[in-house]
């Protein structure tokens, strides 16, 4: 796992997180930030590197460099060809860590990549769509999705979309934000963006 992993049964992160007084040992550390599942390491193996249960897929892999810096493994660029292609420096989403976290979506038609029409419940319409597509590409879903944060240029246009959003997110739905901003890219009037698991995360 790279030169620099230290090799010990209570080797610690830099500076080690703490418990009281008492520093967590990285096996502890790397299970609570991962879910990763330490071995029982037999009596005797005092030299013998830490050890984890990597059989959970789609788990972030950390390991703590001769620098004393936590590198993070298992960060995916999703591409949809149902969403709309980026217009700028941003990736329509990223998989990472048994997490998705998509790019704001717009009413973007994603075979045109123009304004799906000037009505906001259209627009919002073709966002989610775009979502979905999005989180498709990460073998995710909306019953997956943990945050959602909606803009609007105007809050007078929110019981539309949240009628729009509510009956397509289903049962459960994620925590939300709701943002009135001044303007929104391309002149839409609602952009959507959401966080979500992953499905190859073990849901726990």
């Amino acid at each position: 796992m790279g030169s620099g992993f230290k090799r010990g049964r209570y080797a610690s992160l830099p500076p080690a997180p703490r418990f009281g007084s008492a520093p967590i040992p990285l096996f502890v550390g790397v299970a609570a930030a991962t879910g990763l599942r330490p071995l029982v390491q037999p009596p005797g193996e005092k030299s013998a590197p830490v050890r984890y249960n990597t059989a959970l897929t789609r788990r972030q892999l950390l390991y703590v460099s001769s620098e004393g810096r936590t590198s993070h493994m298992d960060k995916q660029v999703l591409e949809a060809s149902g969403a709309p292609a980026a217009l700028g420096a941003y990736s329509q989403g990223i998989a990472a860590n048994g997490f998705v976290f998509t790019a704001g979506q717009l009413g973007l038609n994603p075979t045109t990549n123009t304004m799906i029409s000037d009505d906001v419940g259209d627009q919002a319409r073709q966002a989610l769509d775009n979502l979905e597509a999005i989180l498709a590409a990460a073998d995710s879903s909306f019953g997956d999705a943990v945050q959602t944060t909606i803009f609007l240029v105007d809050l007078n246009d929110f019981a539309v979309v949240n009628q729009i959003y509510a009956e397509r997110i289903g049962a459960a739905p994620p925590a939300r934000t709701t943002i009135q901003v001044a303007a929104l890219p391309l002149g839409a009037r609602v952009e959507i963006a959401m966080i979500a698991l992953s499905g190859g995360k073990e849901h726990v």
